[in-house]
């Protein structure tokens, strides 16, 4: 039997045995100073850990749930349930499915560097106390899609939504230079 549990990323364990992520080590750090933001939505499966997704609450109050780890159709039908039931807009593909725009506006506790961030991934601000984060590119500069704790420019020709590298600067910009 499938169960979904919403946790807060201060008080789980996570099984780094289940997915290799930047959900592991400092990068939980981000994650954890922003509580009231960010928690984790667990699938089980008799009891086992079977997937894991950020629950992100976002400015206007609305929930996203983002990619779903690891991916397969199994995973993705019960999800799309579960968010149905729940009221939550759900990301698939690195695309929110109701083509809204959300922000999310967080603290910056960046101590060691930035995680890999699938859907909420832009910014125009890296190095202030409370940064804003989108799902879309709109005027911002920055794209936190480095799995190395660095941050990527935006190239001006880029879609609202970047799937790879191809629209980020040859070279990501060093997190050493936002270490405070």
């Amino acid at each position: 039997m499938i169960k979904f549990n919403e946790a807060s990323i201060n008080h789980i364990d996570l099984c780094y045995n289940l997915i290799k992520s930047s959900m592991t080590g400092h990068n939980l750090h981000f994650y954890k100073s922003n509580p009231d933001k960010v928690k984790m939505l667990m699938m089980f499966w008799n009891e086992e850990l079977i997937a894991r997704a950020l629950l992100w609450t976002t400015d206007s109050g609305k929930k996203v749930v983002d990619e779903l780890y690891p991916h397969g159709n199994f995973f993705l039908n019960r999800l799309e349930e579960y968010c149905f039931e729940k009221g939550y807009d759900f990301v698939v593909g690195g695309r929110v499915l109701s083509g809204k725009k959300y922000t999310i506006t967080l603290k910056n506790e960046i101590k060691y560097g930035w995680p890999f961030l699938d859907t909420f991934s832009f910014t125009d601000e890296l190095d202030k106390d409370i940064i804003t984060l989108s799902n879309v590119k709109g005027d911002n500069k920055y794209a936190l899609i480095s799995h190395e704790g660095s941050y990527c420019r935006i190239k001006e020709n880029a879609p609202e939504v970047i799937m790879d590298a191809d629209y980020v600067t040859e070279e990501c910009l060093e997190s050493q230079h936002l270490l405070r």
